[in-house]
């Protein structure tokens, strides 16, 4: 009976994943009406998943930025994931989403001390 309950929870704690989790969340997502910032946070989590960066960066330790430097840019959300380990510190792994479409426009690593604004990200899209 042990060795049943306890396969009963391994199988269960894997469909539990983040990748699964991730899954589902965007699911829910409607690009039809636009992008919320929790919309927003479901489609960078699924960027930074296929740009296989889960083992340099926290899936859940995101945040969207509101700053001055964003602010200008007021159709686009950034949405940085933080580093796991030391050696990564100054680094965050970024994604810029359209608002209207849900389209990811970047989804790559950046030093955030080298920028002062986000013009880079829409220069390379073009």
């Amino acid at each position: 009976m042990r060795k049943l309950i306890f396969i009963f929870l391994a199988v269960a704690i894997m469909g539990c994943s983040p990748l699964s989790a991730v899954e589902q969340n965007l699911q829910s997502v409607e690009k039809a009406d636009g992008v919320d910032p929790n919309e927003a946070v479901y489609i960078a989590q699924k960027a930074l998943i296929d740009a296989d960066q889960m083992k340099n960066f926290h899936l859940n330790a995101n945040e969207i930025l509101r700053n001055h430097v964003s602010r200008p840019y007021k159709d686009h959300w950034f949405v940085h994931f933080n580093p796991k380990n030391y050696k990564l510190n100054f680094w965050r792994f970024l994604v810029v989403i359209e608002k209207d479409s849900g389209e990811v426009i970047y989804a790559r690593t950046y030093i955030p001390l080298e920028y002062v604004d986000f013009d880079w990200v829409f220069e390379k899209k073009q």
